[in-house]
């Protein structure tokens, strides 16, 4: 439950296409995400630190058209070489990570085509900046798992924002950001079903991806240590609890306890009979209540403790 931050990574709409030619290379657009933050993290720290992240990928921007860009949510902080949580490093310089981002995503495409189209523009973008947005913080766990729900399973368009269809046409509207303000498309139907099909993904394909503290290696980690220390924990009450009832309680106590039920008690009278006598078949008197002489020695024996469903014990009531 520490604080959160969300940032947004954007391609130039040049790139755009190439990852649609090589949609695997999308997964190469969330790990080089990632490593934009856990560089700088490990730049400052040393290396002695790591952070947690969940980047999410989507190949849409608000008029449908194919606009790959990832979201991120990184933990302002991390853990030490000790495990132990690290101070939190709240801030980034966004010069930073748009070189570093500008960077890397080049490197794809660079290592991916080989054409001297593609060497030219790379060499043009070098110059461009590329965008990213780290604006918004979330200061609790809660705020965070609302905030990264809302892109985990959304569509490439929610419904609403149909506003009409008469049965050739499809009118739908998006929100601008330069300038931002409202604006309403209409299109075929035919090409408005392929703007929406265009941003289904492979089958497998992983919209989110963990890394770092929110792994999936860390996250099985964490099962495994939950499920100990939940074990530790209920053995450690049962401890408590058997120390609190390892009082002996005698024949009297439990069945009183089982079925409330006195044995002592006489039928006759209804006050309390004493033991009186033990007497064992093999071994004949084994107690009396007015001769112990003998008591100690035999009651202990292996002999008697396994034979001692057969003793038979007889009381009376003293007047």
């Amino acid at each position: 439950d520490v604080s959160h931050r969300h940032a947004v990574f954007t391609i130039p709409e040049d790139l755009r296409v190439y990852f649609y030619r090589k949609r695997e290379l999308l997964k190469d657009l969330q790990d080089t995400a990632y490593k934009v933050l856990d560089s700088f993290h490990k730049k400052k720290t040393k290396g002695d630190y790591e952070l947690g992240a969940i980047a999410v990928v989507h190949t849409f921007g608000g008029d449908l058209k194919w606009n790959p860009h990832i979201h991120v949510l990184y933990t302002e902080g991390g853990i030490d070489r000790n495990n132990k949580w690290f101070k939190k490093l709240d801030f980034i310089p966004y010069t930073y990570m748009k070189k570093v981002w500008r960077k890397l995503v080049l490197d794809i495409i660079k290592n991916n085509f080989r054409d001297r189209k593609t060497r030219n523009l790379i060499n043009k973008l070098y110059k461009k900046e590329f965008y990213v947005n780290a604006e918004r913080r979330l200061t609790n766990i809660k705020q965070a798992t609302q905030y990264i729900g809302r892109y985990l399973a959304r569509p490439a368009i929610a419904e609403y924002r149909i506003t009409n269809y008469d049965g050739r046409n499809v009118t739908y509207w998006y929100e601008n950001k330069i300038p931002k303000e409202k604006r309403e498309i209409t299109v075929d139907v035919l090409e408005f079903i392929g703007k929406i099909t265009q941003h289904i993904h492979p089958k497998g394909f992983r919209v989110a991806r963990r890394y770092g503290l929110y792994s999936r290696v860390k996250n099985k980690l964490s099962i495994e240590i939950l499920k100990l220390y939940n074990f530790m924990k209920y053995r450690n009450i049962s401890k408590l609890l058997r120390k609190k009832n390892s009082v002996k309680k005698n024949f009297k106590d439990r069945l009183l306890e089982t079925f409330g039920v006195n044995p002592y008690i006489c039928k006759n009278c209804g006050k309390d009979m004493i033991l009186w006598e033990i007497w064992h078949y093999k071994y004949g008197l084994i107690y009396n209540a007015l001769d112990k002489s003998n008591y100690k020695k035999i009651i202990y024996e292996e002999t008697i403790e396994k034979e001692i469903s057969l003793y038979t014990t007889t009381q009376i009531e003293l007047f």
